[in-house]
């Protein structure tokens, strides 16, 4: 985390101490954590992972089977609710790389 501080990367992390420390510790308010979660959201809906917006949690399941980490379920509700808004408002989420 002191890194990513530092020099303003983002965090990617699954370590829920690191997601608290930043709303707890002094001077780390402003660090950006990311999960797998945030990451497969923003690579669907920057049109670099296919959606396949018949099944918008696909994504997110094949990672948790894959892996055997499960999202947090309200969280992972979330992710999959923009997945759906995009979905539906016709903007060709990660369509042209082999999305449904």
């Amino acid at each position: 985390m002191d890194v990513g501080r530092r020099r303003g990367y983002v965090v990617l992390t699954e370590n829920r101490g690191a997601l608290m420390a930043r709303d707890v510790l002094p001077g780390y308010g402003n660090v950006v954590v990311w999960r797998a979660l945030e990451i497969i959201t923003e690579l669907q809906l920057g049109g670099h992972l296919p959606v396949d917006c018949s099944d918008p949690s696909a994504r997110y399941v094949e990672y948790e089977e894959d892996t055997r980490h499960m999202f947090p379920r309200k969280d992972l509700s979330m992710a999959v609710g923009s997945i759906i808004g995009a979905c539906g408002q016709g903007q060709g989420v990660g369509r042209g790389r082999g999305g449904g």
